[in-house]
């Protein structure tokens, strides 16, 4: 079964993807990012799996395959429904059309023709773009999930947002951290990289691997 895109993609990488590989087939968009989230993980079980910036679904497609359940949050109202379809197969993965954050309320999502960039705006952000939609935000710890082995966080500048909801999940769950870090040289993502790998440290995870913008955290205890 072919993927499911929106009309109008422009991101090269997703194009390529879905027109090379079918749903259903082993997972190998980025690199091989599954099979490297999996070569350093701990653990000997695979329970619940949290897909926050799932997209159409490759790496949740993935997760499904190894994962008793995969819970995939995706904020974009276009794109979801194509993870909607995309994953309609798949009975053990919940689909959440929510922007993962630090609290509940409403958000303002700035759609471009690549939606692998597509972000939640800053508030000071605003003002610049006509053309955004408004998207329920909610935070991780009020699903009050369980069991979680692997948290994977893909969602373009807002990581710290989405780290400051999920605390108590990952402070009762211990799970590894697949986290896609916003790099751009300015105070403020300096600051922002700065407060999730200090709060890292701080509960005793370690860095066990960077590739470009994608780390990975294992707790050591």
């Amino acid at each position: 079964m072919k993927w499911n895109l929106i009309e109008n993609e422009k991101d090269k990488a997703f194009l390529e993807y879905a027109e090379i590989n079918h749903i259903g087939e082993d997972c190998t968009f980025q690199s091989f990012t599954l099979d490297h989230i999996l070569k350093y993980y701990p653990k000997d079980d695979f329970r619940t799996c949290i897909d926050a910036g799932a997209s159409y679904g490759f790496l949740s497609a993935g997760f499904i395959r190894h994962f008793e359940t995969v819970e995939s949050f995706e904020a974009n109202p276009l794109v979801f429904p194509m993870l909607t379809w995309n994953m309609k197969n798949f009975s053990n993965i919940n689909l959440y059309n929510i922007a993962l954050y630090d609290k509940p309320g409403s958000l303002y999502f700035r759609h471009e023709l690549k939606s692998g960039t597509s972000r939640i705006l800053k508030s000071y952000e605003l003002g610049k773009f006509k053309h955004k939609i408004s998207v329920k935000s909610r935070d991780l710890d009020s699903f009050n999930f369980s069991n979680v082995d692997l948290l994977k966080i893909d969602v373009e500048g807002s990581e710290n947002k989405v780290i400051l909801g999920a605390k108590k999940t990952i402070e009762s769950s211990r799970p590894v951290i697949f986290i896609e870090m916003d790099l751009r040289r300015d105070s403020e993502s300096d600051n922002n990289r700065r407060k999730i790998m200090e709060y890292f440290r701080s509960i005793n995870y370690v860095l066990v691997d960077v590739r470009f913008r994608d780390f990975l955290y294992i707790p050591y205890d």
